[in-house]
């Protein structure tokens, strides 16, 4: 397509109305510039005309009368300034009025009563004057018109009938004058009036891209100030991010050093049994620490997908109400559960996450009393009800409650708050499942009830049997393959699977592990991966390989990676899925699933036939 340049013209880019959309605030915008463009540039007009006119007058006073020549120029100099100062005042009129088209109206009404009061000099003295008066007169209302250009000119409509009405009153006037010699000046007069006319539409046209432009310029201004303030904020939401996270790290290790530095330099047995039980609470509590920051990351990138499957809401509730009992016990706390006994279409995950971080948060701000949940079913959602009987939530900090590292401080304690992470995941858990959290409104000190509701279906079967094969799955005894690129954390889940029963061999090469596979191919059960190696291949790359040899060899990948990626390549495997930080109870439910697939697998004949053939070739 041919540019501008190329044709020999540089065109400035202006968008032109068929490029933007204008809808009525610009409209809007647009009349309050014609009316400000007005009424600053009337006032000069009138100047200018009433200087022309004087000009001409004293030139040609020997012709032209000075005093009637004085008079009607005067007298269209009030006029104009009349009629600015009438539409002006008429923007001081009520809102409801809407000013604004008020003031245009008025402006054309008035424009054209200037227009029309030359008929009466017209009619009474300028039939009667010499042909060059009557053209210097023509020349003078020229220059008005022209003089208009300043001022009416974005109004087309004022501007029109402006000049319409004066030049048709001048031509009325000609057709009575016994003068004829005036054609030349009414020709010239009509061409510069057509020439006044274009321009009027040009300059009008460049005035509403003006606008346009000034509007999309504020915009623009708008939204960078908006983006800069945004960065400002995170900037600082990123700094106490960091602040939060190595405060909040360095606490549960500073515990640990000292407790492992304890439990190296004494031999009383008892001392080292209670030190290993603080160990594994501050470990414990570094690992909850961390898998919160990575869930908050998970949920900030967007890397967080519901996963539907049946549930059990009633054993999905019982699991959080027997990992939280313990902790209410201790607090001397009721610990009530009313829980709806369908099977329904749900992300468990999700959804235990989000209610094990309402019961929890409800537990720590709870001193006395009891904490209750409630989840039933209807209208094709599930909903979720945690009410506690603790010190409540005061007004002045509920618009903060969901915010990351946001901590109340009601309590008279401020130990074992968290972190100010909880209900940020149960919020942004209950966001991805396509629900709200919601706090209700309650009077201090009546304690705090948080509720949500997400869509959900019944599950067309309940399925019992593949939890029982589950059970089963559990008392499963498998040969394990590890492979990860760190050391500690094999050593750390071979000693893991040794201790729940399963015969476990760890590598850190990549090439062992594969060959190990390779020559055992018929006695490995499951092979464990990390996602990211130091080799040229992945874990992924690696469960394909295994798969290739035996389909029948089960694979789980790890990973720290917040990336949906990889879960998604390995359930494509067919290959169980664990996020770094995990815990043993999830690690021997992923081996009890798998374990029950391979069995399922083995028991099929057709399939085991063709995984031999494909091994063979």
């Amino acid at each position: 397509m041919e540019s501008s340049l190329q044709r020999g013209r540089c065109e400035p880019f202006m968008p032109t109305q068929s490029q933007i959309e204008l809808s009525p605030e610009i409209l809007r915008e647009i009349e309050v510039a014609k009316i400000r463009f007005f009424v600053g540039n009337a006032p000069r007009a009138g100047i200018t005309l009433l200087f022309v006119c004087a000009t001409l007058a004293v030139i040609y006073r020997r012709i032209a009368p000075l005093d009637q020549s004085i008079a009607w120029m005067i007298f269209v100099s009030v006029l104009v300034s009349g009629r600015t100062v009438v539409a002006h005042r008429l923007l001081k009129l009520p809102e409801s009025t809407d000013p604004f088209y008020r003031y245009g109206r008025w402006t054309v009404y008035l424009t054209v009563l200037l227009g029309i009061q030359w008929i009466v000099p017209m009619a009474l003295w300028f039939p009667d004057a010499d042909s060059r008066t009557q053209g210097i007169t023509l020349l003078v209302i020229t220059c008005s018109i022209f003089g208009a250009l300043i001022s009416t000119a974005v109004h087309m409509t004022a501007f029109a009938t402006y000049a319409v009405s004066t030049l048709g009153a001048t031509y009325f006037g000609l057709q009575f004058s016994p003068e004829r010699g005036n054609a030349t000046f009414i020709a010239l007069s009509t061409a510069a009036t057509v020439f006044a006319f274009l321009s009027a539409r040009a300059f009008q046209s460049v005035f509403k891209e003006a606008v346009l432009v000034r509007s999309e310029n504020a915009n623009l201004v708008r939204e960078l100030k908006t983006s800069h303030d945004a960065l400002v904020l995170a900037d600082k939401a990123r700094s106490r991010f960091v602040a939060s996270v190595c405060h909040d790290i360095r606490q549960p290790l500073t515990a640990l050093e000292l407790l492992a530095h304890q439990a190296a330099n004494t031999n009383d047995i008892a001392k080292k049994a209670e030190i290993v039980v603080k160990i594994r609470h501050s470990s414990s509590s570094l690992t909850k620490f961390v898998s919160s920051v990575l869930d908050v990351a998970k949920y900030e990138a967007g890397a967080i997908q519901p996963q539907l499957e049946p549930v059990s809401v009633s054993n999905l509730f019982g699991e959080i109400r027997r990992e939280f009992e313990p902790l209410a016990n201790q607090r001397s706390l009721a610990l009530q559960f009313t829980v709806d006994e369908r099977w329904l279409l749900l992300d468990p995950v999700l959804l235990k996450q989000a209610t094990a971080n309402l019961v929890d948060n409800a537990i720590k701000y709870t001193t006395a009393g009891s904490v209750s949940v409630l989840a039933r079913f209807g209208g094709e959602a599930l909903e979720v009800v945690v009410a506690d009987t603790g010190c409540g939530i005061p007004h002045e900090i509920r618009g903060d409650v969901f915010k990351a590292y946001f901590r109340g401080n009601s309590v008279g304690s401020t130990n074992a708050l968290g972190w100010g992470l909880g209900l940020t995941i149960a919020s942004r858990s209950v966001n991805a499942m396509g629900g709200s959290l919601e706090l209700d409104d309650q009077v201090e000190p009546t304690g705090a009830t948080f509720r949500f509701r997400i869509p959900t279906l019944l599950a067309p079967t309940a399925p019992a049997a593949v939890a029982a094969d589950t059970e089963r799955g559990l008392d499963s005894s498998l040969r394990v393959v590890v492979l990860d690129d760190d050391e500690k954390i094999v050593d750390a889940l071979v000693s893991t699977l040794l201790a729940l029963g399963h015969d476990a061999i760890g590598f850190v090469s990549t090439a062992d592990a594969i060959d190990v596979v390779s020559d055992n191919r018929d006695s490995i059960d499951l092979v464990v991966v990390d996602y990211r190696l130091n080799d040229t291949l992945d874990g992924l790359d690696v469960l394909r390989k295994v798969r290739e040899m035996d389909a029948s060899i089960q694979g789980v990948l790890m990973t720290a990676d917040l990336a949906s990626a990889a879960k998604e390549s390995a359930e494509a495997l067919g290959c169980g899925f664990l996020r770094k930080p995990f815990y043993e109870h999830e690690l021997k439910a992923r081996i009890a699933q798998l374990a029950i697939a391979r069995k399922h697998y083995l028991a099929a004949p057709e399939t085991r036939t063709d995984s031999a053939d494909h091994a063979q070739n």
